[in-house]
């Protein structure tokens, strides 16, 4: 089934179909500090959530993890400020040997 959501990618080598997932980050993660889409999930996760293949492709893409970018407003309540941690951690192990690079945004007042 997941063979029809996906006709092309994973028959492309895995250069050339990791530099499209990154091509798709740097143009939907760069205004994530004001607005997430797709219930706030950021870009590397969305791919990683179509097909076992993009998700192993994802995940052993280092530069696709390279950058986290997140509101604290994200994670207002207790719950979720727990996750963060967790978050951070994941998101290191997957950047490999990169450099992890946070960009942190805080609104008071959030507009919704």
């Amino acid at each position: 089934m997941n063979a029809e959501f996906d006709p092309f990618i994973l028959k492309l080598p895995p250069e050339i179909a990791s530099h499209i997932f990154l091509l798709v980050v740097g143009k939907q993660d760069i205004s994530a500090l004001r607005h997430r889409g797709a219930g706030g999930l950021p870009t590397p996760y969305l791919c990683s959530a179509v097909c076992a293949g993009w998700r192993q492709l994802a995940r052993s893409t280092p530069n696709l993890w390279s950058l986290l970018t997140f509101k604290f407003s994200d994670f207002a309540n207790s719950t979720t400020m727990e996750a963060l941690p967790h978050l951070i951690t994941d998101w290191l192990e997957r950047s490999g040997s990169l450099p992890l690079t946070l960009k942190v945004g805080y609104s008071r007042h959030e507009s919704r």
